[in-house]
């Protein structure tokens, strides 16, 4: 909420940071859902005085925004998801680079082109996620086959392709099933060494070739520098006697203790995932770590500060001092990026170079 006590502090300096680590001949920055929640024109806008070129959104709305808000000065925003066809002329009109799922998608964008138009495009392929993009399995010869026909197509001129690896973030546990993908993407690659010169390996998420797609490292997600930290500020603190009621949900006290008022909810982005996880709160005599106590509400959360002197006003941390805080929220069920993005417009973004 606008209440002047609770923001997400957005840290260029440690985008920056993130972005450096990205070893790429070419970086394509995923800023969709709002640069998972940091705010997408001004992470875009950052990562452009750093040398990079080529963005990467959802859908033709986020790819809108980020035209308008970055004009010419970006030369590449590719589109992840799916594009309706009769949109082609707008991609032309804002340089816009959609990304084609298969060769009757791509004809139907001829239908809405000008005759003498030259749309760029992405060919994106399934290789085991059943989702998106043109399947490929075993030895490839049907999509090898659908990719004739795409590139045959005088006004689509494909700049790339990619597959996206779907248990590249499994460990151990997702390495075969990787390297199936890997094995069925490289197939479409030899048979297209010309059209797809560029392409390579890497071990990220999604191949887009030496043209590396980095999301969530941008951010700070594994082993990065967080670059978004969420807090606000204790508003209330009351005693409790064991057997009352506290927040919704007939959650009982079992013992006397004191809780603090947090105005975040999760219509804020605090999650029930926060429920009995520890929040950092920074007090005149130091750091102690408070415990989400029952359900989050709305618009508050509860914290359990028993025998701990914490008073009205004192800053309250959920996240974005280390990366640990939040992959421990997250637990092995819910993804970081589902609670990045979840931060949601009702907190004041604070932007600041450290």
């Amino acid at each position: 909420m606008y209440d002047g006590l609770s923001k997400a502090v957005i840290n260029l300096t440690n985008l920056e940071s993130n972005y450096k680590t990205v070893q790429a001949k070419k970086v394509l920055a995923v800023v969709k859902a709002n640069a998972y929640g940091h705010g997408a024109a001004k992470v875009a806008e950052k990562l452009l005085s750093l040398g990079c070129s080529s963005f990467c959104v959802a859908d033709i709305s986020e790819a809108y925004e980020l035209r308008k808000a970055l004009l010419p000065a970006v030369p590449e925003i590719v589109i992840l998801g799916y594009v309706p066809p009769d949109f082609a002329r707008e991609c032309l009109l804002y340089a816009l680079t959609p990304t084609i799922f298969n060769y009757t998608h791509a004809l139907s964008f001829l239908r809405f082109l000008p005759e003498n138009g030259r749309l760029k495009a992405y060919i994106a392929y399934d290789t085991g996620m059943n989702r998106k993009g043109i399947v490929s399995r075993g030895e490839c010869l049907a999509a090898i086959g659908e990719t004739e026909k795409i590139l045959a197509l005088k006004n689509l001129e494909i700049v790339g392709a990619y597959t996206h690896f779907f248990a590249a973030d499994c460990g151990e546990r997702g390495k075969k099933q990787t390297n199936i993908q890997r094995e069925n993407f490289c197939k479409i690659l030899k048979a297209f060494p010309s059209a797809f010169s560029s392409v390579s390996l890497s071990s990220r998420r999604s191949w887009f070739g030496e043209d590396v797609r980095a999301g969530l490292i941008l951010y700070g997600y594994p082993g990065g520098k967080p670059v978004m930290k969420l807090c606000s500020a204790v508003v209330d603190v009351r005693d409790v006697k064991a057997g009352e009621y506290v927040g919704y949900g007939l959650i009982r006290a079992k013992k006397d203790m004191t809780v603090a008022l947090v105005p975040l909810g999760y219509a804020d982005g605090v999650l029930q995932a926060y429920s009995d996880k520890k929040v950092k709160i920074k007090t005149e005599r130091g750091e102690f770590f408070g415990t989400v106590f029952g359900r989050v509400c709305m618009d508050f959360t509860l914290i359990d500060v028993s025998e701990k002197p914490i008073k009205i006003g004192d800053e309250v941390i959920f996240f974005g001092e280390d990366t640990s805080t939040l992959q421990s929220i997250a637990g092995k069920k819910l993804p970081v990026h589902e609670l990045l993005t979840s931060v949601s417009s009702r907190v004041r973004r604070i932007y600041k170079e450290s």
